[in-house]
């Protein structure tokens, strides 16, 4: 019965779970952001030079 009870630790890590997921999609859009910004400003091919 008492296993139903999460204890405060469990919460913490659930939240810190939650925290790390919502960094890595953060991250993961900014990664796939990135390189089209990059490949547009560094590419000669789309600059036209």
């Amino acid at each position: 019965m008492q296993k139903k009870q999460i204890p405060p630790p469990e919460k913490m890590l659930a939240a810190g779970r939650a925290r790390c997921l919502t960094l890595q999609l953060r991250e993961s859009a900014e990664a796939k952001k990135e390189p089209v910004l990059k490949q547009s400003k560094d590419d000669p091919a789309s600059t036209g030079k």
